[in-house]
């Protein structure tokens, strides 16, 4: 049976006796054994000459720090015992913080913006090093050769003959038996192990700067940039097993960070290094750094004492959107630091950075990102433990007469190793198209305009956009006029979307943070069309601090996400091979007492049975057929009339454990569109509506306290009075666009509500009803003198517009019923206008409010803020819109109710219009009440007030009067420890 198992001839045959004189080898005395020493005894020489010259010459580069150190350490003691001074001296002295000690810098850490900790360690080549360099790939072509030489001794003799006749074992020409081989096999594959473990270890850079010296980073040519971040862990509940691990690390990570090795051991420090060029530009005159796409620019200090740093454009830029202004009158930046402003005398321009500083410390717009070499793809593919775990299987397996199984395994692992390197450079080079920047764009500089690269934009240029799908080249504010983009490429918006300059000035967001999205233009976009040819911008961010760079940043280097699958997978692993190792030890004793002593079997053939039970316990495809799981499953729920494009498939698994959906509202469960549905207006009980009059100001709105006011029994969807129907037309932030069907661009509220007024957008501030029987004739025109967008603050936006040919002037704003109430006069408010707003919420309706004033006398200029336009209105109405639901909305809640997986709706419409949807999307099953919470006003504890509709009123009582209410209850305060069991009562209607 140990014959069979070991694949070798049965009882009566044996192995092969040893050929005695024949053999090559015997006293492993003769002369390619001798080579063999020779080699070892140069390669343990070289490294111990070069690991005593490093660390000599570390010694010598950090001794002018020590001694400065020291010197610091010793002053500030002796200051503090006295020291000749006063007193009252020394204490004041033990609070000046020391100064840093003097000689070069070699080891710099800094935290970026997104809170990690990033370390810089600068190296230079050596000639001893670069000699003792070659011990590397020389070492591991003496293994292979070395594993060569075992296995041509081994099958030597052979006749292959396949598939008749199969060779099993040859005759051992060279260590003359089978013994003597297995042996020699045995000691060449454990070093092996452990030279290509230590290989593998340190392939992000650790091993080649082992063999290069330490030197300060303003002499090094090399700097091996380590980031340390902590992997973010999403679980729920408590497991021990992996707070015993988590113990387990953190005690490993203090030991092994004793020892001074970059990067630390094992990757139990948590940093992922990486080693790379120091970079010097003659153009810029400054050195740099490249580290995953991001420039760390060398400070150019004399002495040696500057580091590296990450430049923030932001921070030069504090000037905010007035001052951004003011750029663009003077004329954009200088271009030398040793121009001066273009206004006579000191301006804005003196004030920033000039060009050629901006571009040595931010560098180029681009992104630098460099597609992998094929050679380093495959080396990186094949550089893991696991590999490292299969192929030893395999090595053994290919000694041990399993050749023709070895090489089927060899084969599928190359194969789809190859194919994943295939894949990664294929995205790579997609990415790095996306990066790409090939156009020219005009700038204001110094006063002029000039033609330039869009790679040799900087933060604070002023930039000309045009239209006709100019790509946007960075991060761009617009200062003047409107745009129409498309972000489809970017964002995955199908619509073109427009975007506006500011018609009010906008405070400085402060830090890395960015001026609201409905101002920007974001790399990598594309400008279909602009309001005039007189349309700027300013450069805000470039490179990878653009929108488009940190999207890819997040695509190339996304944050560690652990979930608690991936967790525990790495603990079953280590049961796994525990487990592995203890039948590894229990198959070995048991084939050596039953089948090696009868035999007179060598241990390694124990040993090999051993390894083979190992590999039957952790399978060397284990992670072929995960990743097999992975594709199968990622193409089921894409093409099984599911439509889903999973990016992660490796987070298919963890499906089985989501117990919570978060859905949004518009655009996924309801349509993507709002349909409008109709004006509930307002007016005097006692005034007729004019729908004749000559304007929209002359009638009851410079009348409003004509009587008291009243809304319509019915929402209007047409003929509506001619102060509703200009403010359809008017109050609005729409660009003209002819790609769209509706012919203007914008927010989707606004679209459908001005569609239903019949009118034409003209231009960005004139708009028109073309002339027809209903107008007698007579074509009229709105023109919108002055437009105070959208604002979250305030829930709010507002026009000032001029009616033709009436020559009329008034406000309309617009926005939430409960924002627009409190800026209209209490006079012009129906009683009953908050309980209908709800009601039409409570219904499913979108619920918007509009109002409006006449303008009698004074200038337009005068009303400067938003706070003057907003004020004294007269309520017009009601603004409804319908948001259907999705055909298919209700049967995925109802799925996934079945699969036991809650859903959440989130939305920031009205709460009456979210209980609607979340009805009719069977988000709340039926018969189930809803409560909406809100705090009781003047109550300074914070008390909370419940109400509900007079549905879920009903349905309440009969939940509070149950008996398996009662019972629930009962049960609960018994559990937790006390109180009565309660009595029954009625729920009240709270208003």
């Amino acid at each position: 049976l140990a014959a069979a198992a070991m694949g070798a001839p049965g009882d009566d045959e044996g192995y092969p006796e040893p050929s005695g004189g024949g053999a090559m080898i015997r006293t492993f005395l003769e002369g390619p054994c001798l080579l063999v020493y020779a080699y070892i005894l140069l390669a343990f020489g070289t490294w111990g000459a070069w690991a005593l010259y490093r660390a000599m010459a570390r010694g010598r580069l950090l001794r002018p720090r020590k001694a400065a150190a020291s010197a610091a350490s010793s002053s500030s003691s002796a200051r503090a015992r006295g020291g000749g001074r006063g007193p009252l001296e020394a204490p004041l002295l033990a609070k000046k913080p020391e100064k840093p000690p003097r000689g070069p810098l070699c080891w710099q850490r800094l935290t970026d913006g997104q809170g990690r900790s990033i370390s810089f360690e600068g190296y230079t080549d050596s000639a001893l090093g670069s000699a003792a360099s070659l011990l590397v790939p020389t070492t591991s072509a003496v293994f292979a050769s070395l594993f060569a030489v075992v296995l041509v001794d081994y099958y030597s003799g052979c006749e292959w003959v396949w598939p008749e006749q199969l060779c099993y074992v040859g005759t051992f020409p060279i260590f003359g038996n089978f013994d003597i081989n297995s042996y020699v096999f045995l000691v060449i594959w454990g070093l092996s192990v452990l030279w290509f473990g230590l290989l593998i270890w340190g392939r992000g850079g650790q091993m080649t700067n082992m063999f290069r010296l330490h030197a300060p980073l303003h002499a090094a040519r090399y700097v091996q940039v380590t980031v340390e971040e902590e992997a973010e862990v999403i679980s729920s509940g408590y497991s021990r097993i992996l707070k015993a691990r988590d113990k387990m690390l953190r005690i490993a990570g203090r030991l092994v960070g004793k020892v001074d090795l970059p990067g630390g051991v094992f990757g139990v420090s948590g940093g992922q290094s990486q080693t790379v060029p120091l970079c010097y530009s003659e153009q810029l005159g400054t050195s740099y750094v490249e580290f995953r796409c991001q420039r760390y620019v060398l400070d150019p200090t004399g002495d040696g004492q500057g580091g590296f740093m990450h430049y923030d454009p932001s921070s030069a830029l504090r000037c905010g959107h007035q001052g951004f202004l003011q750029l663009l009158e003077v004329g954009g930046l200088r271009i030398t630091s040793s121009g001066s402003g273009n206004s006579g005398g000191k301006s804005i321009a003196d004030e920033l950075p000039s060009v050629d500083l901006m571009l040595r410390q931010t560098g180029p717009n681009k992104i630098p990102f460099e597609v992998d070499s094929f050679g380093a793809a495959v080396a990186e593919e094949f550089s893991t433990f696991f590999f490292l775990y299969q192929f030893a299987i395999y090595a053994v397996c290919l000694w041990f007469s399993y050749w023709h199984y070895t090489i089927i395994a060899l084969a599928v692992a190359g194969v789809s190793g190859i194919f994943n390197v295939q894949v990664r450079i294929s995205s790579q080079r997609e990415i790095q198209a996306m990066m790409a920047q090939t156009s020219r764009v005009d700038v204001k500089r110094g006063g002029k305009v000039m033609n330039v690269s869009a790679e040799e934009v900087v933060p604070g240029d002023i930039v000309h956009v045009t239209g006709g799908g100019w790509p946007v080249p960075c991060d761009l504010l617009l200062l003047r006029g409107a745009a129409v983009c498309d972000e489809s490429t970017l964002t995955g918006e199908s619509m073109p979307v427009q975007r506006l300059s500011p018609t009010e000035p906008l405070a400085d967001p402060g830090a890395g943070k960015s001026f609201p999205g409905k101002h920007v233009l974001v790399a990598g976009t594309t400008v279909l069309q602009v309001s005039s040819d007189d349309c700027w911008a300013v450069a805000t961010q470039t490179g990878v601090n653009t929108q488009k760079g940190q999207l890819l940043l997040l695509i190339l280097y996304p944050p560690k996400l652990l979930f608690k699958y991936d967790e525990q997978l790495a603990v079953v692993f280590s049961l796994l091979i525990v487990y592995a190792f203890f039948v590894m030890v229990t198959a070995m004793k048991i084939m050596y007492v039953r089948y090696a002593g009868d035999q007179q079997l060598p241990i390694t053939a124990t040993w090999a049975s051993g390894i083979f039970t190992c590999s039957c316990v952790l399978p060397t495809m284990l992670h072929v057929v995960l990743s097999v799981g992975q594709v199968v499953a990622a193409k089921r729920l894409k093409e099984n009339n599911c439509g889903v494009f999973c990016a992660a498939p490796k987070r298919i698994a963890l499906g089985g454990k989501v117990r919570v959906a978060c859905f949004d509202k518009t655009g996924t469960l309801t349509e993507s569109s709002l349909h409008f549905f109709g004006v509930h207006c307002a007016q005097p009980a006692n005034m007729a509506r004019d729908r004749q009059a000559a304007g929209p100001f002359g009638g009851w709105m410079s009348q409003a306290a004509a009587g008291p006011p009243i809304l319509e029994l019915e929402p209007r969807s047409a003929d509506w009075s001619p102060e509703v129907l200009c403010a359809l037309a008017s109050a609005h932030s729409l660009s003209p666009f002819e790609g769209s069907e509706a012919g203007v661009v914008g927010n989707a509220v606004e679209v459908n509500m001005f569609q239903a007024s019949g009118w034409k957008l003209a231009n960005q501030s004139e708009v028109v009803l073309p002339a027809d029987a209903s107008t007698g004739g007579q074509q009229q025109k709105v023109r919108i003198l002055k437009r105070f967008d959208f604002s979250h603050n305030t829930m709010t936006m507002s026009a000032v517009v001029e009616h033709q040919p009436s020559g009329e002037r008034g406000v309309y704003c617009k926005g939430s019923y409960e924002q627009v109430a409190k800026r209209c006069l209490p006079s012009s408010v129906p009683s009953e206008f908050a309980q209908v707003a709800q009601e039409h919420a409570y219904g499913g309706k979108y619920v918007l409010a509009i109002a409006g004033r006449a303008l009698t006398g004074g200038s337009v200029d005068a009303l400067s803020s938003r706070e003057d336009v907003e004020r004294d209105l007269v309520m017009l109405g009601l603004l409804l819109f319908k948001n259907p639901l999705r055909k298919d909305t209700r049967r995925t809640i109802e799925r996934l109710r079945e699969g036991e997986v809650r859903s959440v709706m989130i939305t920031g419409d009205a709460a009456g219009t979210a209980i609607c949807i979340a009805k009719e999307a069977a988000l709340v099953a039926e018969g189930v009440p809803v409560l909406l919470g809100d705090l009781r006003e003047g109550d300074s504890k914070g008390g909370v007030a419940w109400k509900c509709q007079d549905d879920d009123l009903t349905a309440l009582n009969e939940l509070l009067l149950g008996n398996d209410w009662l019972t629930w209850r009962k049960n609960y305060k018994q559990w937790r420890g006390g109180g009565t069991t309660g009595a029954r009562g009625e729920a009240g209607r709270v208003r």
